[in-house]
Order: C-alpha cells, then structure tokens, then sequence
C-alpha cells in the first residue's frame, strides 16, 4: 500500500516539475523580447536630464512611453534601473 503512494507523489512530484518548467519557458521568452533592456543611449541621456531638473517620474515615464513605445510598466521599469545605476554610482 505504502509503494503506491510513493509513486502517485512521485508522480505529482513529476507533473510538477513539467508545469514549472513550462512557466519558465515563457517567461525567459518574454524577457528575451523585453525592449527596455536594450534602449539606445539617447533616451538614457534624456531621462538622466530629466532626472537632473527634479522632473516626476510620471512625466519622465510619459516621456520614455512615447519616445520608446513601450507600455507603462517596461517604461517604468526601464527608468526604475536608470535611477538605480545613478543612485549606485556607475552613471553609464
């Protein structure tokens, strides 16, 4: 009795196994096709700028929404590591 339980866990253990990677699949496709990790120097230049007059981080994601066409959270996303690298010091 105890070998069958062993092998329904087992099995469950495997289908579990097969959905995460499933969900990693997609999510290393999505991140392959993320334009914000791969904005031009320009639009970096310009939300530094930006940054420098004190402007919001809601205008300084409108601005990077249409320049760039991303939607709202890549554009923030992509401001969010701007202001990271300023804060960190590396201002590439």
């Amino acid at each position: 009795m105890s070998e069958i339980y062993y092998l329904i866990i087992i099995l469950l253990l495997v289908v579990y196994i097969f959905i995460l990677q499933n969900k990693v699949s997609r999510l290393q496709s999505k991140l392959t096709h993320f334009p914000a990790a791969s904005m031009d120097s320009k639009l970096d230049d310009e939300v530094r700028t930006m940054l420098a007059q004190g402007k919001s981080n809601v205008e300084i994601i409108k601005h990077v929404r249409q320049a760039a066409g991303l939607d709202l959270l890549q554009a923030k996303l992509y401001v969010d590591r701007i202001m990271e690298r300023k804060e960190s010091g590396s201002g590439e």
